[in-house]
């Protein structure tokens, strides 16, 4: 069964007279998950609110139709009321695609990143974009020959994303940056 919590927090500051403690009061929301014929794992890793009636989650679930190694990416949606799992983009033939970040411009400008592969060296780096209406895989660098993953995105503007993470595989690791 669901179960529902809620519960007070405050903050205390090494320096009340610059910083004011912060009260407030915790309400759990449950959001759905993938559903399958047995228990499917389902994860959220980053989440980014452009309002209280518009916030969005990422991260990955495996395939309800698959065998339980295939990861295939998460999107959620909170409207102000209730969670809703949007439908995202897997590359094609990839067995493992997560989402480690996301980042809202505005309602029909989100950006999410993260990493896919096909069970072979190199991953690749994953980008997402939201146009309102659906979910589309963007074209991004992979330029190592073992590992590309992005982690982290920023969406300043519309023209002005930044997306961070690394790669591996050449004499040293090494940031990415997009």
């Amino acid at each position: 069964g669901c179960a529902t919590t809620t519960g007070s927090f405050e903050t205390f500051p090494s320096c009340p007279d610059v910083v004011p403690a912060v009260l407030g009061n915790w309400q759990e929301v449950i959001s759905p998950n993938v559903s399958g014929a047995a228990a499917i794992s389902n994860q959220l890793l980053s989440v980014d609110a452009l309002s209280q009636n518009d916030v969005w989650a990422v991260g990955w679930s495996q395939d309800p139709n698959g065998p339980a190694y295939v990861k295939r990416t998460l999107i959620q949606h909170f409207d102000g009321n209730s969670w809703d799992i949007l439908g995202s983009p897997n590359p094609r033939n990839d067995i493992d695609s997560v989402l480690h970040s996301v980042s809202a411009v505005s309602p029909d400008d989100v950006w999410a990143v993260g990493a896919s592969h096909d069970g072979r060296l190199p991953s690749r780096t994953l980008i997402e974009h939201w146009n309102g209406i659906l979910w589309s895989i963007i074209p991004s660098p992979s330029p190592d020959k073992q590992f590309n993953e992005l982690r982290g995105v920023a969406a300043v503007s519309t023209n002005n994303v930044w997306a961070v993470g690394y790669r591996g595989g050449t004499k040293s690791d090494t940031p990415i940056e997009t």
